[in-house]
């Protein structure tokens, strides 16, 4: 409201999913199947549309209290991670090898009522107290999980949140005959459940599927016609005039500075990378959305020893996996049954044959997930 004072202009309020499906106009698709899931906005938790030309036809949605993304937060709670932040390291866990833990029905997709239903009728920290006594009942103590446990609860919430949507797209899919599906929202995030939608429909993910993906959404609903995204580079930029500042001022002197060419680029860095050097790549335009694309990006090559170099500089857990970069041309020669995928959001399996010489980006599941670059 200040921001509005101070310019003296009307402002335009938009519905939190709405912005999360308006993304679809990204998609080269006639006609798609728009899903929005997440943990909740303006008071909703999922919604599906029907998304042409003609715009947006909102056909289902599910309510705070049923979201399936609380769910998954709390599960993210539970494990001693932050909510709604270290979802990641809930989804790399689940890829583990062990048995699920049973916990029962918690969350479900209810056909009748075209809705998500959360049987624990509560969200927040609420619901992360009443998986805690869950756990109790199973004579477990949240409080003091090993990591065997960790995963087994892992693997329950990501194989529920994978059989719920994909429940809900099926039902959807089944009613209307659309097979393209767009998928939006911070749920959208989880790769390996983008994976199992892929693998059955013609998928989309918005390169911003999260809460930063609003302020494009909104923009979108005010925009006739077509949209064409070349890539997500709308940050801020680095000008060379502003680093010549910073060099001037002295804020670089421990450091050795050395001017190149533009043409120069490439083959320097080409170089240093197999000189197995660790470089850090501030460069452009910084790429808009969750993932590091060449931008500002942490570059070395993909080597066991690099990757646990690098998870002890940047104090990372240990399970988490790093991402490849990949030209497309070459794409078939180490992931099985690749997609053209510019912006990191799926993953793939890796080609038994390679996987050693790649072994710092392949996760415990023989999966990558990575940004193929024409």
């Amino acid at each position: 409201k200040e921001f509005q004072k101070r310019l003296n202009v009307p402002v335009l309020y938009f519905h939190h999913h709405l912005c999360h499906a308006a993304l679809y106009k990204l998609s080269d698709f006639r006609e798609c199947l728009v899903v929005t899931i997440d943990g909740g906005g303006d008071a909703l938790s999922a919604t599906v549309s029907i998304g042409s030309k003609k715009g947006l036809e909102i056909i289902a949605q599910s309510d705070i209290i049923d979201s399936l993304g609380d769910f998954y937060a709390s599960v993210t709670e539970v494990l001693g991670f932050k909510p709604m932040e270290d979802e990641g390291k809930v989804m790399c866990l689940s890829s583990y090898p062990g048995e699920e833990l049973d916990m029962g029905v918690i969350i479900d997709y209810d056909s009748r009522i075209k809705s998500f239903k959360n049987y624990l009728g509560v969200v927040g920290q609420e619901s992360t107290k009443a998986l805690r006594r869950i756990l109790q009942g199973l004579k477990i103590d949240p409080s003091n999980m090993d990591f065997t446990t960790k995963v087994r609860v892992a693997k329950y919430a990501q194989r529920v949140l994978e059989d719920v949507v994909l429940k809900m797209i099926k039902d959807f899919s089944e009613e209307t005959g659309i097979d393209k599906v767009v998928f939006s929202g911070g749920v959208a995030q989880n790769v390996k459940l983008n994976r199992r939608i892929g693998e059955i429909y013609d998928l989309y993910v918005p390169p911003f599927m999260g809460d930063e993906g609003l302020s494009v959404g909104s923009t979108l609903l005010q925009i006739k016609g077509d949209v064409n995204l070349r890539d997500t580079y709308l940050g801020y930029n680095i000008l060379n005039e502003r680093v010549e500042e910073l060099i001037e001022r002295g804020y670089l002197r421990d450091y050795k500075v050395t001017y190149l060419e533009e043409g120069e680029i490439a083959e320097t860095l080409g170089n240093l990378l197999l000189e197995d050097k660790i470089l850090c790549i501030c460069r452009g335009r910084m790429e808009f959305g969750p993932r590091a694309l060449g931008n500002r990006s942490i570059v070395a090559l993909p080597t066991r020893e690099n990757r646990e170099k690098l998870s002890r500089l940047l104090r990372r857990d240990s399970f988490m996996p790093f991402a490849p970069t990949i030209l497309y041309e070459h794409v078939e020669d180490y992931l099985l049954d690749p997609k053209y995928c510019p912006f990191m959001t799926m993953v793939f399996e890796v080609r038994e044959e390679v996987k050693e010489r790649i072994e710092g980006v392949v996760h415990v599941d023989n999966t990558t997930r990575p940004q193929t670059l024409k």
